[in-house]
């Protein structure tokens, strides 16, 4: 019916071009009372038909008040819908605070309007949106509350299926939800049912949003969002630019925000681990040595590594008696700055000492000798390279 409205509208406003305006309104005039004169004969609804004109054409309904909007929600037999809260927005899609539910016949009127263009919000399980008008020219407007299945696919950077993400419906400017989401299956795919109109899926995946392209159902029925998944090497290395040799080194990808996105692995003999990451920025974290360490910012596909500097580098410890005498075959064990050991122990030589490689930061040693613990002072790596413990 629309298509033919619009066709009509066209046909008139492109024929006889020394026509005034006041002759295009009689003549669109006659064409639509004889179009719904011939209709209601046939049973055709004629109250949706009126609202579609007055839609089509921008024609004032002249038993409305000065300053005073109709707006009539059709249910999905085109019916009108009653008790139903609708909303009056502005076209740029800000809240006017005006809401009103609808009446017996479907029909809201909202009142003391300003001129200007408006749309209309009418809520039930889900959000469904009128056409912008423009008012006074468009004092009335029609929301139809029909709704289609819409299949969304959320796939990673080689095309494939991503299972277990949630979808989320907007409209097209991405301002408001429709309420309506669901978690994707094994292929990747999950179908939405949705209202007529203009929209855009969100998905969110790691802690991150990735938007469909624009579009309109029932003109459509699909779309594809793409994460962009690239994999990510991230590499553990100590002041010298190596790899950390200590394996099964837990690292996490954190946004820039500091947000968790639930992706971790462990490192290999050469502290590298191999990440698969959505398109974003990301910082990653290693535990080490009982502190935390942080890559730079990087972003994904901009970016297919990071480098994780810990500062690892040796330092000694002596272990000496009163007369400062080396103690050999002494226990040591470096703890952090906060009292949490480090998991790394050893026996000093015959020289009393035994060199660590730790990594930045703050430390104490403790030192077992004859049923005795003993302990160093505080130091910090950098700049401190060694320190000394005395044991009785």
């Amino acid at each position: 019916m629309n298509k033919a409205i619009n066709c009509l509208k066209n046909k008139i406003l492109r024929s006889n071009p020394g026509q005034s305006f006041a002759e295009y309104a009689l003549i669109l005039g006659l064409v639509a009372a004889g179009a719904i004169l011939s209709l209601a004969v046939i049973g055709v609804d004629t109250k949706e038909l009126y609202q579609r004109i007055y839609d089509a054409f921008g024609l004032v309904a002249d038993d409305l008040p000065p300053g005073t909007i109709q707006v009539t929600v059709l249910d999905s037999e085109g019916n009108g819908a009653k008790d139903i809260w609708v909303y009056a927005f502005d076209d740029k899609g800000g809240w006017t605070g005006s809401y009103k539910k609808t009446d017996e016949s479907g029909s809201v009127l909202f009142e003391d309007m300003k001129d200007g263009g408006y749309q209309f919000l009418a809520y039930q399980s889900k959000y469904y949106w009128s056409n912008v008008i423009s008012f006074p020219r468009q004092n009335s407007v029609t929301i139809e509350m029909e709704s289609n299945d819409f299949t969304v696919k959320v796939v990673d950077g080689d095309g494939n299926g991503v299972s277990g993400v949630y979808v989320y419906t907007y409209t097209a400017n991405e301002r408001y939800w429709l309420g309506v989401y669901d978690q994707t299956g094994k292929d990747g795919t999950v179908t939405l049912n949705v209202p007529n109109g203009d929209y855009k899926f969100r998905a969110y995946h790691r802690n991150h949003w990735y938007w469909s392209p624009a579009v309109n159902s029932p003109a459509q029925n699909s779309t594809v969002i793409d994460l962009k998944e690239e994999e990510m090497m991230v590499t553990v290395v100590d002041e010298a630019g190596n790899g950390v040799k200590a394996a099964n080194l837990y690292v996490y990808a954190y946004t820039e925000s500091g947000s968790y996105t639930g992706v971790y692995g462990t490192t290999n003999g050469n502290g590298r681990v191999q990440l698969t990451v959505p398109a974003g920025d990301y910082k990653f974290r290693v535990y080490y040595r009982a502190n935390n360490y942080w890559s730079d910012l990087v972003n994904s596909p901009d970016k297919d590594e990071a480098v994780i500097e810990t500062g690892e580098r040796p330092f000694t410890v002596t272990i000496v008696d009163e007369s400062g005498q080396p103690v050999k075959n002494a226990w040591v064990y470096p703890y952090s700055g906060n009292n949490v050991y480090t998991g790394l122990s050893g026996r000093t030589n015959n020289q009393g000492q035994i060199v660590f490689n730790i990594p930045e930061g703050n430390f104490t040693f403790r030192a077992d000798y004859k049923g005795t613990s003993y302990w160093s002072a505080a130091i910090s790596n950098p700049p401190a390279t060694n320190t000394t413990v005395t044991v009785k």
